[in-house]
């Protein structure tokens, strides 16, 4: 799972180190923990315009009281959508969910728009984010 995450923090340092522009507020990130009592899970999405764009979502779940992670998911590599997914309905322990997300937001031209990097960590629903 580490290896993971750093595997896909390499990819996107190194994008967003190529790129000129600064990073905005449009593109949304949250992370959900217990929802429902099960579901965790870290999302990176741009609403309400739902623009399309390159992103990554890693979501590390740790065991409240545990040092080490239960798992990290993350959405696919290189997918181009208005919404990065990674998460599950797996985990019958309370967690803490804490979530990774990138995002590269370019025009029909390839110009960038927006970049940028976030972390959220949460323990509960975090109904009021969405």
């Amino acid at each position: 799972m580490h290896m993971e995450r750093s595997r896909l923090s390499v990819v996107l340092t190194a994008l967003l180190a190529s790129a000129s522009a600064p990073a905005a507020a449009d593109i949304g990130t949250l992370s959900r923990a217990n929802c429902l009592g099960f579901v965790n899970e870290s999302v990176t999405y741009d609403r309400p315009q739902l623009r399309n764009f390159y992103g990554t979502a890693l979501s590390d779940h740790l065991p409240l009281g545990d040092l080490i992670s239960a798992h990290m998911l993350s959405s696919p590599d290189q997918l181009l959508s208005w919404r990065h997914y990674a998460g599950d309905t797996n985990d019958s322990e309370v967690m803490k969910v804490n979530g990774y997300h990138s995002w590269m937001l370019m025009d029909e031209n390839f110009n960038l728009i927006e970049h940028g990097t976030r972390e959220t960590s949460t323990v509960d629903c975090s109904v009021t984010e969405w």
